[in-house]
């Protein structure tokens, strides 16, 4: 009978060890699973978030790369702002008024010289803006109230050149001496030899002193002078010569040139 109890406890005994290890082994397969569960909901976690940062970070690059293109853009491209045209103020009918009259140019006459005769001509300086006297003799009127200037065309050798005074009454502008010869061959023609710039002479007589050689040259005084009515006249007279015995004299064409 002891031999049956002590079977009986020792099946009992086996059977609660059994019990207990199926029960061990059930709570340690549960913990196993819970492990897995939560690792795999933190992996869960990790992505969902690692997700997350790189949206964040793709938008932010997105809106650097667009934000420096529309830097980069041309300002050509950018519409231009016209500015307001300002409103141009109205001005008020001119009315038609008479033009003012224009003024008479005011040209000096020769007052306070002498009248005076040339080869039978009276001339009274008064009345003229200029007069020009070719050969105007040392022994004239106003001889002493004109400046005088020396003009020598040349130098002699063993004589020396006659004078031909010229008068300036008033004042002459843009005044030349040419010395014109005659070409030996034909046609004959006169061509300029030599030019002398005098430039402007006034209330002045020229002392020129012709140097020639031949009875082809010639001397021709150019220049203008300006009149009452505010233009300009030109004047041109020649002076030539003729061969005489001891040398040359000298032949004016005009006498006296007058200028109103």
């Amino acid at each position: 009978m002891k031999r049956i109890l002590i079977a009986l406890m020792i099946v009992s005994l086996t059977f609660v060890s059994l019990i207990g290890c199926s029960s061990s082994e059930d709570a340690s397969q549960k913990s196993e699973e819970d492990l897995r569960a939560e690792v795999q909901a933190e992996l869960d976690a990790e992505r969902a978030a690692e997700a997350e940062a790189r949206a964040e970070l793709e938008a932010q690059i997105r809106a650097e790369l667009e934000a420096e293109q529309k830097k980069e853009e041309p300002a050509s491209q950018q519409p231009a702002q016209q500015p307001a045209q300002a409103t141009q103020p109205t001005q008020p009918a001119q009315q038609n008024q008479p033009e003012p009259a224009q003024p008479k140019p005011v040209v000096p006459n020769l007052t306070g010289f002498t009248n005076e005769t040339i080869k039978g001509k009276t001339i009274n300086h008064s009345n003229h803006t200029a007069v020009i006297i070719p050969n105007y003799l040392y022994y004239g009127a106003n001889a002493n109230a004109l400046s005088r200037r020396p003009f020598k065309t040349g130098v002699a050798e063993g004589w020396e050149p006659p004078v031909v005074p010229v008068a300036f009454f008033g004042k002459a502008e843009n005044v030349q001496v040419t010395h014109n010869t005659i070409d030996l061959i034909p046609p004959y023609e006169e061509e300029p030899y030599l030019i002398w710039d005098i430039g402007t002479l006034e209330n002045t007589i020229l002392d020129v002193q012709f140097l020639v050689a031949s009875e082809r040259d010639s001397y021709v005084i150019t220049g203008k002078v300006k009149t009452s009515t505010g233009a300009y006249s030109d004047f041109k007279f020649r002076i030539g010569h003729i061969a005489v015995e001891d040398g040359f004299i000298f032949h004016v064409e005009d006498d006296v040139i007058l200028f109103n």
